[in-house]
């Protein structure tokens, strides 16, 4: 379930505080976009495969193509804040030597309700699918079978306690794409992963050398 680009993914939602219940929606290293903020008219890019990106951009085409400052930047990471689907995200660039490799949606609604992440990524699944299909996958990967009898609109706990697990996938042209949710600990974590084909390598490398250096 492209592990390595996930690692990554899971990393930024680690750092950006996305989906967590009873946590403040708006991530400390994620800086609020105010109305003073820079901002341009987007360049606008010629057959893009992630908003108005292509793969193999630098950082400052990828700025230049949002036409805004981005709300954060890290090594390797430019972020936004948007809504997709009418939901709140935060736009995850991922670089590796300069180029864009990968990108994703990250979840950052908080619900008291758990069901309603079940109804958000429902709501995503259904849009991913408007655009380019059916997905190729569709999975319900269940690690226990105490709510797995409920009507589907009630496994909100078994997702933030970690005993289900919600997959789809699609592929398209240079592009694979993975929307999946997933929770431990009460907390949910909710992604659409968008992955340039040709760099799957490059992030499997990048991953294993940051892995290698933990000890």
């Amino acid at each position: 379930m492209k592990k390595a680009a996930w690692m990554l993914v899971l990393a930024a939602i680690g750092m950006s505080g996305c989906g967590t219940p009873g946590e403040p929606a708006a991530p400390a290293s994620v800086a609020e976009q105010t109305s003073d903020s820079e901002e341009a008219a987007p360049v606008k890019t010629e057959n893009p495969t992630f908003r108005n990106t292509t793969w193999g951009m630098s950082r400052e085409q990828i700025i230049a193509a949002e036409g805004s400052e981005p709300a954060g930047e890290q090594e390797g990471a430019v972020l936004y804040k948007d809504q997709v689907s009418g939901l709140n995200v935060v736009v995850y660039y991922n670089l590796i030597d300069d180029q864009l490799v990968s990108s994703a949606y990250m979840l950052q609604e908080d619900h008291m309700n758990e069901n309603q992440y079940i109804s958000d990524y429902d709501r995503f699944q259904d849009s991913l699918t408007d655009r380019y299909g059916e997905p190729d996958r569709d999975d319900e990967i269940w690690k226990g079978d105490l709510y797995r009898d409920e009507p589907r609109s009630n496994w909100g706990m078994a997702l933030i306690t970690g005993d289900l697990q919600l997959y789809s996938s699609w592929e398209t042209g240079d592009t694979s794409i993975t929307l999946n949710a997933i929770g431990d600990n009460f907390k949910a974590n909710m992604a659409i992963l968008y992955e340039g084909l040709k760099y799957q390598d490059m992030i499997k490398q990048n991953t294993k050398v940051k892995d290698d250096g933990k000890f």
